[in-house]
C-alpha cells in the first residue's frame, strides 16, 4: 500500500481486514486506489492459487514416476522368474539326458 501514496494529496490508510480507507480529493482518485489495491489482492490470491496448483501438480507427476518405476520392477521381476524357470527346466533336462546316456 506504500507505493499507492505516490498520489498528491491522498492520506490512505489500510485496516486490518485490507480494506482501504482514503481520504482524497475526488472520487475518481479514491475509485483508482481501490480498484489498484482490490486487484494487488486478486494477484496475490492468484500467485497462491498457482503456487499451490504447482505444488499439486509436481507431487501428480512424482506419483506417476513412482508408479512407473513400481511397474516396471514388477515387470522385471515376473521376466526375471520366467527365465529362471526356464534356464532351470532346460538345464535339468540336460543333465538327465547326459545321465541317461551313460546308463
Amino acid at each position: 500500500m506504500e507505493d499507492l501514496k505516490c498520489f498528491a494529496g491522498m492520506d490512505v490508510t489500510v485496516e486490518t481486514d485490507k480494506k482501504v480507507s482514503a481520504n482524497l480529493r475526488g472520487s475518481k482518485m479514491a475509485e483508482t486506489v481501490l480498484l489498484l489495491a482490490e486487484r494487488r489482492d486478486i494477484q496475490q490470491k492468484m500467485r497462491k492459487l498457482q503456487s499451490q496448483a504447482l505444488k499439486k501438480r509436481d507431487y501428480a507427476s512424482e506419483l506417476m514416476v513412482e508408479k512407473f518405476f513400481a511397474a516396471f520392477l514388477v515387470f522385471f521381476l515376473v521376466w526375471f522368474v520366467v527365465y529362471c524357470v526356464i534356464l532351470a527346466r532346460l538345464l535339468y533336462q540336460s543333465l538327465r539326458n547326459h545321465f541317461l546316456a551313460f546308463i
